[in-house]
């Protein structure tokens, strides 16, 4: 059986790092990407220090990240890369099915995340999705985001609620602001 192509079919092989603490799963991404003929795996690291000199070194087309990594985690780094080189994009690549390193992931610019455990083909749709600049998340990490919306109620399309003062408050807070301390007050 041949393996899964991309839709899009890049001039030149995507350039793919990946960063994790654990030799094996490192092994076997690259084993399974250096399949894919429009794949190049540029390299890879064991914490988030070594991934990002090395992102600074080869400069890839698509990262992919594990969170939990010695040295620096791959929230800082995904921070950092995306910082120095917001042409790069990032992929947060975890085992770990957690709101807050969901979260975390996206507030330090990445531009999707995956279980370590999703299919060969997710992995595929995700590359294509970023190289086209989407952002792309798994189906279960989707339905995560999904459900934390809903439950705090969280819309970005809603417009914010500016808070109300009374003439108290307000005046109070104009003292302040001239220097006053409560016992002045």
């Amino acid at each position: 059986m041949l393996p899964p192509t991309l839709t899009a079919t890049p001039t030149k092989p995507v350039r793919v790092v990946i960063a994790d603490d654990h030799q094996l799963l490192v092994d076997g991404f690259y084993c399974a990407m250096k399949k894919h003929p429009q794949i190049l795996m540029a390299g890879y690291a064991n914490d988030g220090g070594a991934l990002v000199n090395l992102t600074d070194e080869i400069r890839p087309d698509v990262v992919f990240t594990d969170i939990q990594m010695p040295v620096m985690d791959g929230i800082a780094a995904t921070r950092e890369i995306v910082q120095r080189f917001p042409y790069i994009k990032v992929i947060g690549f975890s085992g770990f099915l957690d709101e807050g390193y969901i979260t975390d992931m996206m507030e330090a610019g990445a531009m999707g995340y995956l279980l370590k455990n999703d299919d060969y083909t997710v992995i595929l749709k995700a590359i294509e999705n970023v190289m086209q600049g989407k952002v792309f998340y798994s189906h279960e990490v989707s339905n995560k985001l999904a459900a934390m919306m809903q439950r705090t109620g969280y819309n970005p399309t809603k417009p914010f609620d500016m808070p109300h003062f009374s003439e108290l408050e307000l005046a109070v807070v104009k003292e302040i602001c001239n220097g006053l301390i409560s016992k002045e007050i």
